[in-house]
């Protein structure tokens, strides 16, 4: 298997070979580009830092989101298919950032991996990466990839041995620890720096304080309809019904408590001042339920849990529907998170200090 995939990601054969071995800046600032773009949370960590860009490349398979991005961000460059060889020919970077799709690798998804057709999604990735050679790049996905898929991991890091390019190094990260929201959410990064760059031993962002969850939580100004058990179906009902003993052993009252609860499974659980993971499915559903607030969230609030302000968004009503945006924000990578990783790598190969 791992003599296959070496061969096509290292059999890229490009007319005019587009390859930027320098990986040079320009006076306009660090190039970017990405696939599996999304909403690009790349590009809005690197607002977070302030760091001068231009995205050059932005490749995302959702329409939609695709055209809400290229409004949000004016890309110079935007692909809808990153398996194609149009995409291969498309434009070099500096910084290179790419979230393959986690559906195949998750817990929440089919867990059935580079089986999957959206798991071959990685190796079209590297095969850029060949053949564009940027100067760095970071690759992200849920967590379970490293403990559920490490056979494909090591494959992975393995083919990017093999280009004897970069300093690579690879690590899950927790966002409540290290990224500060109050997000559980666990996200494995891959991080490569040319050799001929690393100007610093690449180092991974430490733990910091984690914000209050108040801090993202309005009080209610919703409609009645959006309160109370009312505003849940039967299955949510119950669930909460059923967390609400479970804490009551404990000697706590759930709505007197800042739990959030994940309800609309068959199995429901609770977290103490901090978010369960927001999933797709959950952002899309309206969230987990907030028990002292006796609803669940806002189309803001589950972004503001990935660091996405809702005005930083824009119009987003003229390309999508509010529950399409929150499934959107489910799939991102939370902003500080991903903007501390990208700030030790820029370190690495000198471009911030």
């Amino acid at each position: 298997m791992f003599q296959l995939l070496c061969h096509l990601v290292f059999a890229v054969v490009m007319p005019g070979d587009r390859c930027d071995a320098q990986g040079h800046t320009d006076s306009s600032g660090l190039r970017v580009g990405s696939c599996c773009s999304g909403l690009s949370a790349e590009l809005l960590a690197l607002e977070m830092l302030r760091v001068s860009f231009v995205s050059c490349v932005a490749c995302e398979i959702d329409h939609k989101l695709l055209n809400l991005n290229h409004a949000m961000h004016g890309h110079c460059n935007v692909f809808s298919d990153c398996c194609t060889e149009e995409f291969l020919a498309s434009p070099s970077c500096d910084l290179f950032v790419a979230g393959f799709p986690c559906q195949p690798f998750s817990k929440a998804g089919n867990n059935h991996g580079i089986l999957d057709p959206r798991g071959h999604v990685i190796f079209w990735i590297l095969r850029w990466l060949w053949l564009h050679k940027p100067l760095c790049f970071i690759l992200e996905n849920v967590g379970n990839f490293a403990q559920q898929h490490k056979e494909t991991l090591d494959m992975i890091i393995s083919i990017l041995t093999v280009m004897n390019i970069y300093h690579v190094e690879w690590k899950v990260l927790e966002n409540s620890a290290v990224g500060w929201l109050p997000q559980h959410r666990e996200r494995i990064f891959i991080c490569g720096v040319r050799k001929a760059s690393l100007l610093r031993p690449f180092v991974w962002p430490g733990d910091v304080a984690m914000l209050p969850l108040r801090n993202y939580f309005k009080e209610n100004i919703q409609h009645q309809e959006e309160l109370g058990m009312d505003s849940l179906n039967n299955t949510e009902k119950n669930n909460v019904q059923k967390l609400a003993a479970n804490v009551a052993k404990q000697g706590w009252i759930l709505g007197h408590e800042e739990y959030v609860c994940d309800i609309s499974g068959s199995v429901p659980h609770a977290m103490w001042g901090v978010s369960p993971c927001l999933t797709v499915t959950r952002a899309g559903s309206s969230g987990h339920w907030l028990s002292w607030l006796e609803r669940k969230m806002t189309t803001r609030e589950i972004l503001s849990l990935q660091g996405i302000s809702l005005e930083r968004v824009g119009d987003y009503w003229h390309h999508m529907s509010e529950r399409q945006l929150r499934r959107a924000a489910g799939n991102a990578v939370p902003v500080p998170l991903l903007a501390r990783v990208i700030k030790m790598v820029l370190i690495a190969c000198g471009k911030v200090h």
